[in-house]
């Protein structure tokens, strides 16, 4: 889930931002960070990815990060990135831009058996798409841009994007 602070420590709002505040801090006063984590067994927490990040796949929340480690350990991926495209019945699914290793060709089948084989089924990528590492869309900090990926995605793949339903689409 997303991590959230409360305490002496943490602000209570931003100065002179009341919307920022606003839509920062719940009612009772818990700071959302955007910071999604799990804790395991023994109390540890481990980030696995950020909210605005994250998309929903038939109202089960996804985290880019996870599906593009287990794309990473292909023998075939040299760079994974997974960005959310609008699905008229999942309301949103993932699709996989991927650099293949020199001298490998992409296969996306394969890739999506690998995904089936070690992912939740609504974390399997319904598209798998090839990229060229430069086309990839950059911050200048080097992070990739995936609203940009999801744009490229739904232009592609020939999807409709209509605003009708409430969708950020």
């Amino acid at each position: 889930g997303e991590l959230m602070a409360r305490g002496p420590g943490v602000t209570q709002g931003y100065f002179d931002k009341p919307d920022a505040t606003a839509e920062a801090f719940d009612a009772e006063g818990w700071l959302h960070t955007g910071d999604l984590g799990r804790i395991d067994a023994d109390g540890y927490l481990t980030l696995v990815g950020r909210v605005k990040e994250s998309y929903r796949c038939g109202g089960e929340q996804v985290t880019p990060s996870e599906i593009e480690d287990v794309l990473m350990v292909h023998p075939s991926v040299l760079q994974a990135y997974v960005a959310p495209v609008p699905d008229d019945r999942m309301g949103e699914v993932g699709v996989a831009f991927i650099v293949t290793r020199p001298g490998h060709a992409l296969e996306p089948q394969s890739l999506v058996d690998w995904c089936a084989a070690r992912l939740a089924r609504f974390k399997v990528p319904r598209h798998i798409l090839p990229i060229v590492a430069d086309e990839v869309p950059l911050t200048p900090s080097g992070r990739p841009r995936k609203f940009l990926l999801s744009r490229r995605a739904v232009e592609r793949l020939g999807l409709s994007c209509a605003r009708a339903h409430g969708s950020p689409w």
